[in-house]
């Protein structure tokens, strides 16, 4: 009986994962308008699963917000990509499907099995994001929300968590939480895919960053991780953007970074400002866009903003709470006050990140990376926001009113770690410079 029940888990967790993959990796996109607007010898076969993603997600907050039933949302949608496959097959266009997609759905397999057998929630979780994901999962409205535990935080970390959970089987909430694994994954081995190597060396770089970053705490349905899956589709989406042969597709790469932006805004808090970071850094450092292209960046950006804004404005719930911070408080402190605020942030966030791989392999390269590419645009760019980034971090704890040290040693971390994926850039953008000299690699 026992081994027939894990058999069945076994299974349902194969088929959720082969559903993700069907879902993201067909476009409901028709064929005339994906020719117009995308063409696919500028982006790889991961691109256009991760374009793809950005599209689904955004209608999904328009979903969520705006009360549609979730039911009739996933049906149309699974028709308009039956129907996009169907003229496909009519025309006998190949789709395509590679043994590297393989290779990374048994991944995400492996780790869905790790996923099922732990099942444990963090304190967050059990509070906050599990709620929110059980409030869609019942079919409950965006306006239900008011009704729990800070009603204020961003809901669409659960909101994708409790869609997955109900669609297509509803059995076990751990089948929602598969998504994030498959988002994960394909983050990782698409960004690979800028590293100027031959293709066993991406596999190993993708591997080893999994190993590296890889924990079951990352899954337990709090949102930091999707925060480091969507700056890494960012942060290759932005790579593109220095790349000369790319500016053909400059209004697709640009309009896929405003969608994770909006997809980020309604992430977590943090998360809007780091790629706000991004796309600042970007606008002043990029030469190859050009001003009518950077205007259109700064318009949609802040309009998602304001849109964010005037939607919490009908929820009646404020934007961010001002117990959370204290300046006026702080601007009173003791020198002593003063000197262990300092000292504990300074600590804490080089402790931290010399425990976190990427960081461990990436600011050294940043440092060596100011002399050897002082003249390069996408180095100034990664600099500019790593200024902005670990001002903004310090200052976000400095004035925190709740006791400094709880909040660093208990949220700094994660608070790291999600912003991480960004600095895999410096070694991308290192690897490729030095690369063109050395052809054997």
């Amino acid at each position: 009986m026992i081994a027939t029940m894990y058999l069945q888990e076994v299974s349902l967790i194969l088929l959720q994962i082969l559903f993700i993959y069907f879902f993201f990796s067909n476009s409901i996109l028709g064929e005339k308008i994906s020719n117009k607007i995308i063409n696919t010898k500028y982006f790889t076969n991961l691109d256009l699963i991760i374009i793809n993603i950005i599209i689904f997600l955004n209608f999904l907050i328009f979903v969520s917000v705006f009360t549609i039933n979730s039911t009739y949302f996933f049906y149309a949608y699974i028709i308009l990509i039956c129907l996009t496959l169907i003229k496909k097959f009519k025309k006998k266009i190949r789709i395509n499907f590679s043994y590297k997609n393989v290779i990374i759905l048994f991944i995400v397999f492996i780790l869905s099995l790790d996923l099922a057998y732990t099942l444990e929630f963090g304190w967050d979780v059990q509070w906050f994001w599990y709620l929110k994901a059980l409030n869609f999962y019942q079919d409950q409205t965006f306006l239900n929300l008011n009704k729990l535990p800070i009603s204020a935080y961003p809901h669409l970390g659960p909101y994708i968590w409790g869609f997955f959970w109900k669609f297509p089987f509803g059995n076990f909430e751990y089948l929602g939480r598969i998504v994030y694994i498959f988002f994960y994954i394909f983050a990782i081995f698409s960004f690979s895919e800028i590293l100027k190597i031959n293709n066993y060396l991406k596999f190993i770089f993708s591997l080893f960053v999994v190993l590296a970053t890889y924990n079951y705490s990352l899954f337990n349905g709090d949102t930091d991780i999707l925060i480091f899956i969507f700056l890494l589709f960012a942060a290759k989406f932005t790579y593109y953007l220095y790349q000369p042969e790319k500016k053909k597709n400059h209004s697709l790469i640009i309009f896929s970074l405003l969608g994770i932006s909006n997809i980020l805004f309604w992430i977590k808090y943090e998360a809007m400002f780091f790629i706000l970071f991004l796309i600042f850094s970007i606008i002043i450092y990029n030469k190859i866009i050009n001003k009518k292209n950077k205007i259109i960046i700064i318009t949609f950006f802040f309009s998602f903003i304001l849109l964010r804004i005037l939607i919490l404005e009908l929820l009646s719930v404020s934007l961010i709470d001002p117990a959370s911070f204290g300046i006026q408080d702080t601007i009173y402190f003791s020198f002593s006050e003063f000197y262990y605020r300092i000292t504990q942030i300074l600590f804490y966030i080089f402790s931290f990140l010399i425990q976190n791989p990427i960081f461990l392999l990436t600011l050294p390269l940043m440092i060596i990376s100011i002399k050897c590419l002082n003249k390069n645009s996408l180095n100034k760019t990664i600099l500019l926001f790593s200024f902005v980034f670990f001002s903004f971090t310090f200052f976000a704890y400095f004035f925190k009113v709740i006791e400094i040290e709880f909040q660093l040693r208990y949220s700094l971390d994660e608070f790291l770690f999600s912003v991480s994926g960004i600095y895999l850039l410096v070694f991308a953008n290192f690897l490729n410079k030095y690369l063109l000299n050395n052809k054997n690699l």
